[in-house]
């Protein structure tokens, strides 16, 4: 049983890489204080200062609101403004879904273990284990509680980390849709971002 308790170490390294990647990004490298940072870009714009715009922009890093508004702001003609926010919303949830079913089968993998050692105890066949009384039974009952205690371990790891997870996913989701749905109301579907010496977007005052 050595062997299959390799395996589910191993299972639980899967796990471990997927959750310490999905942490990196959804948590440290994605995520942006938005909504102060979004109305400085959106008050800058609008009073056409092109380099505090950009700078600002330029400033929140690899920040996923900071690349939706970048195409906004400069409109390039091979990415369009949804293409970016459903690709960015594809990486948000990207190996969730993994971890969740990793997270379900290392339970039941654990069992299985546990399954596969009363198998052993009970087939007779215990070698030079069995010349011992009672050797063959404490082998079996430690080697199920490891396999029980490895699988629940790591089941649990996953599960808590899923959800630390998708609630990052849905905030860094929530935060690029009101980027872009903002920025979108500055330049309206086919018009053209900001050019440097280009003033920004009229803003007109509602008619009282």
């Amino acid at each position: 049983m050595i062997v299959f308790h390799v395996g589910q170490l191993l299972l639980a390294a899967v796990v471990v890489a997927i959750v310490v990647d999905r942490v990196r990004v959804l948590l440290y490298q994605a995520p942006l204080d938005t909504a102060p940072w979004l109305r400085a870009v959106t008050s800058a714009a609008q009073e056409g200062e092109v380099g505090e715009t950009r700078a600002l922009v330029a400033a929140a890093g690899r920040a996923w609101a900071a690349q939706v508004a970048r195409v906004a702001v400069d409109r390039p003609e091979d990415l369009p403004l949804e293409e970016i926010v459903s690709d960015l919303r594809y990486d948000a949830l990207k190996r969730l879904g993994a971890l969740q079913s990793l997270a379900r089968v290392s339970t039941a993998v654990g069992f299985l273990g546990a399954i596969l050692e009363l198998i052993w105890l009970l087939s007779g066949d215990h070698g030079l284990l069995g010349l011992m009384a009672g050797l063959p039974e404490k082998v079996a009952a430690e080697g199920a509680m490891l396999s029980v205690t490895l699988g629940v371990a790591t089941s649990i790891f996953a599960f808590s980390a899923l959800s630390v997870l998708k609630r990052g996913a849905l905030a860094l989701m929530r935060d690029m849709g009101r980027t872009a749905a903002e920025l979108e109301a500055l330049w309206p579907r086919g018009a053209d971002g900001l050019a440097d010496g280009a003033e920004g977007p009229v803003v007109r005052s509602p008619a009282v």
